[in-house]
């Protein structure tokens, strides 16, 4: 069986909306360990933050300013393209889910 073809990198716009979805979770030294469906995902600082952050929906821009607020500008990279990449593997795993904007 092939593998399914690679994604396209997540892009979504600053006025995107973000909502976290998990059906439990327990909070950890700054880690998150998720409950969704039948799987359990722990999860980075940063992506346990952004996923507290978006509990209620957030927009995209929101949520930058808030890791950033927390953890500090990226030494390297576009810093939208730092979070699409910390956003991807929530998104893609269903613990995120996001809107076109408000």
């Amino acid at each position: 069986m092939k593998p399914p073809p690679p994604q396209p990198p997540l892009s979504l716009p600053a006025d995107a909306v973000v909502t976290s979805r998990a059906d439990d979770f327990l909070e950890r030294d700054g880690e998150m360990l998720v409950l969704a469906g039948s799987h359990v995902y722990l999860l980075s600082p940063v992506a346990a933050e952004a996923m507290r952050v978006a509990w209620g929906g957030v927009p995209v821009a929101e949520l930058q300013v808030a890791l950033v607020e927390v953890f500090g500008k990226p030494s390297t990279g576009n810093i939208h393209e730092v979070l699409m990449a910390i956003l991807a593997p929530l998104v893609d795993q269903g613990l995120m889910v996001h809107s076109s904007g408000r």
